[in-house]
């Protein structure tokens, strides 16, 4: 798996540089706040696939601040949400989970708790938990700097930003410890400067897969 994963690194970063402070800039890499308005649909389509992802980007007040909120959905189906602070775009204040019963049937939302979310020296770090019924979940989120690059977006060459990350995911069952399972993930993203994510990519399973951001409105 992990060799599926540098060849695809290596494709992809062909013409990339290193800069000593790579995080210290890092905020220019998200999409400008302001530009969002009344709220923006980011549109991310698989690769060689139509498949496609919709992340929804909006302002939000809690709690007497103002913040965004990221919300994404696959052919309508909601799955998790995250609320960001717009002068601390790699940090989080809230995140949360969309449950469904095994019939696809809407449950409820989770809020989860951040047990850890920092940045270092090369990269960001967050350990994020969920309880839903008698499961506790956890997810270790790891992005480690790789490069600068270039990326092409309506035909205007944007400075990028490209990491790589490792997401492990655990799940504990209160009673039955049959139910309770462990997984890795790993993979890339790539930010480009004023847009945010624009592509993406991991390998799980021995599957690859690679999804690139087609349209905002």
């Amino acid at each position: 798996m992990k060799y599926l994963l540098f060849a695809t690194l290596l494709v992809s970063l062909m013409a990339c540089s290193k800069q000593p402070s790579p995080l210290a800039n890092f905020e220019q890499y998200f999409y400008e706040p302001e530009k969002l308005q009344n709220g923006k649909v980011f549109t991310f389509q698989k690769v060689s696939t139509l498949e496609t992802v919709q992340i929804l980007k909006k302002h939000v007040h809690k709690n007497g601040k103002k913040l965004i909120a990221t919300i994404q959905s696959t052919s309508g189906v909601v799955y998790d949400s995250t609320l960001i602070e717009p002068t601390f775009p790699y940090n989080y204040s809230h995140i949360y989970r969309f449950d469904y019963d095994s019939s696809g049937t809407f449950e409820g939302l989770s809020e989860g708790t951040i047990k850890k979310d920092e940045v270092t020296d090369n990269g960001m770090h967050s350990i994020f938990q969920f309880k839903h019924e008698d499961i506790l979940y956890k997810i270790d989120k790891e992005q480690e700097y790789v490069c600068d690059t270039t990326y092409i977006w309506k035909g205007e060459a944007l400075p990028a930003i490209y990491f790589k990350y490792t997401n492990e995911f655990k799940s504990w069952h209160k009673y039955l410890f049959f139910l309770s399972s462990s997984h890795q993930r790993e993979g890339y993203f790539m930010y480009a400067k004023g847009l945010g994510v624009v592509k993406y990519g991991s390998v799980f399973n021995g599957v690859k897969e690679d999804w690139e951001l087609k349209d905002i409105r």
